[in-house]
């Protein structure tokens, strides 16, 4: 090589990746190959998690604490931290498999970092911690990490010896369901570190990973200057607007039910960073980079390609779980006019020169770079040039570069959000997640009546522009008909009165709420499937095309709001009476009763 240095870190760092020689799949390797590769271990911040237990242990009276949560959490790592922060030896920790320490207020910790290894019909163990958890000041007390289904085994299988062993198993229980980060009752304290906020846990990760000691052997190697995309990136990554729009994603992911463990995530920056296709097992070495530079190959190693794994081969990015995920947006394969008319003709329509200047021609790495160009050409030209990557995959590469790199003052205008397959998640970021994050409900009206036109649609199977009231209607036989033309009752959109809907937290998360009383309420949660489909609907799709699941949902969600709506309506009227929603010509809808007359045979 021509001077260029190898850097360990980038070789400890690779092995976060989505290579076959994870060495830091499990917490128990991570300081092995540290220590082999002469580096510091990465240390997270934990966002006050590890600062709470610790002071949790530390006070006069200790509770128990159980770390769960889906493989990869951190729940290991976690307890290894605590061990270290509590007085700990490190060879205690790696090759003794007895873990207690004396703890200030007397009583003494034992540290279980896998539940699973414990054969729970047969072992003290949770009789022992069942005792503690009720105790008035217990002599022991317990950090205990397994897997959701892991706990809830064990103590179905703990022996019964002692009442208090079917007591404990009780109160996990509840704990669990709970559905929180943080859980307390009697003795214990319960944290999912399932629901964590991915978004803040990447931005700790990355702020961590940007930080370490370990670039700082980069400085010195030719690689900076001339084209290595592993500095490029680590310096790209740093980018406020890049790391906003991958939280945002997150959040979406979040929001979703689409929980991304630390261990994805790492996955994921890991390859952001070292990402490329000719590099073994797709991720660069230091030593691998002198070769992609010489052939031109940098552009290849794009961050903004590498987010989606699309240096990895189909398969592997089809069974990593994040990437998985992150494709679910379809961001590169959605496009809208504006940028495809920006990507194929902004060189040469002098109208569109400016705009392509500033989204793309001020990037010579991953933006207008010479193979983007010779591509570009001969598209145009209509010529098949083998040596070149075709411009249509070129494209794909150009709108994943863009979804992270429009400035927000232009994202509106070019339609970022419709580079994916959720056109609406920014109103849905913007509009509620982010309101509802300071306030209990959201002001914007104009938000509510487009679920409620969307609602409306559905609801009567009619293409109606009403979105001022919430209209209720039936076949007559059932609700569930595509279209109904029989009126059940109708509801004004402003809340007045205590009736009304509107946009608020329901049980902690986002909810359209139908208030038909004061105190009378039915809610539809929104997550970000159910919020595209209402306004996909509302902008004049067929009710069945985006989500099959999200139309019978919302079928569901009339059903009950005509159950509720005829049991507060009562008998009503007792004479028979009918009336039909019709559709008026400028799209509105409106009642109108059906006369009968009683014709008497003579």
């Amino acid at each position: 090589m021509s001077g260029y240095v190898r850097n360990t870190w980038v070789t400890f760092l690779r092995q976060y990746g989505p290579v076959a020689d994870n060495d830091a799949k499990f917490d128990e390797h991570v300081l092995a190959s540290a220590k082999r590769n002469g580096v510091e271990a990465l240390r997270l911040d934990s966002g006050g998690l590890l600062e709470a237990i610790v002071k949790n242990f530390r006070s006069s009276s200790p509770r128990s604490v159980i770390l769960t949560g889906t493989a990869g959490d951190g729940k290991t790592w976690l307890c290894r931290e605590v061990w270290k922060a509590l007085g700990g030896e490190s060879l205690r920790w790696t090759h003794s498999d007895e873990r207690t320490l004396s703890l200030p207020g007397g009583a003494t910790l034992v540290v279980i970092k896998d539940l699973s290894e414990i054969r729970a019909e047969q072992s003290d163990l949770l009789p022992d911690m069942a005792d503690a958890l009720f105790a008035v000041r217990p002599e022991w007390v317990y950090l205990v990490a397994a897997n959701d289904g892991q706990l809830r085994l064990a103590w179905e299988r703990a022996s019964r010896t002692r009442p208090t062993v079917e007591r404990a198993a009780k109160v996990i229980e509840d704990l669990l369901v709970q559905g929180e980060l943080r859980a307390e009752a009697d003795g214990v304290v319960l944290y999912n570190l399932s629901r964590q906020d991915s978004a803040g846990l990447m931005k700790r990760l990355l702020t961590a990973l940007q930080a370490h000691e370990g670039w700082s052997r980069c400085n010195g190697c030719p690689g900076q200057t001339e084209g290595c995309s592993i500095w490029a990136n680590h310096e790209r990554l740093d980018d406020v607007l890049l790391q906003s729009r991958l939280t945002d994603l997150l959040t979406l992911c979040d929001q979703n039910g689409n929980h991304l463990p630390v261990r994805q995530l790492l996955m994921l920056a890991s390859n952001m960073l070292l990402g490329h296709p000719d590099g073994k097992d797709r991720m660069l070495k230091c030593q691998e980079v002198e070769g992609v530079v010489r052939k031109g190959r940098t552009s290849l190693g794009s961050i903004y390609r590498n987010a989606f794994g699309e240096n990895l081969s189909a398969t592997l990015r089809d069974r990593t779980a994040v990437f998985e995920v992150l494709r679910r947006f379809g961001i590169g394969e959605e496009t809208n006019n504006a940028i495809d008319n920006l990507l194929v003709y902004g060189t040469d329509d002098p109208e569109l020169r400016p705009a392509f200047d500033e989204l793309f021609g001020g990037d010579a790495r991953y933006g207008v770079h010479p193979g983007f160009q010779e591509s570009l050409d001969a598209y145009l030209e209509g010529r098949d040039a083998e040596h070149l990557e075709p411009f249509t995959d070129l494209a794909v590469a150009q709108r994943q570069r863009l979804f992270f790199t429009t400035p927000a003052a232009k994202a509106e205008t070019f339609g970022l959000w419709e580079l994916t397959v959720f056109r609406h998640a920014g109103a849905f970021l913007n509009g509620v997640l982010r309101p509802l994050q300071t306030r209990e409900e959201v002001t914007d009206g104009t938000l509510v009546r487009q679920l409620v036109l969307g609602l409306n649609r559905v609801f009567t199977g009619r293409l109606t522009n009403d979105s001022d009231r919430l209209w209720l209607a039936s076949s007559g036989s059932h609700s569930q008909a595509r279209v109904c033309r029989i009126y059940e009752g109708d509801l004004d959109v402003e809340v007045r009165r205590g009736r009304g809907i509107s946009i608020k937290k329901h049980e902690g998360k986002p909810a359209l709420v139908v208030a038909l009383e004061r105190g009378v309420e039915e809610a539809l949660p929104l997550h970000l499937v159910r919020f595209e489909f209402l306004c996909r609907v509302a902008d004049g799709a067929l009710p069945s095309n985006f989500s099959r699941e999200s139309y019978e949902d919302i079928l569901s969600f009339k059903s009950r709001l005509l159950r509720r709506w005829k049991v507060l309506d009562g008998d009503g009227d007792a004479r028979f009476s009918l009336k039909l929603l019709l559709l008026n010509e400028k799209g509105g809808l409106e009642d109108r009763a059906v006369r009968f007359e009683l014709e008497v045979s003579r």
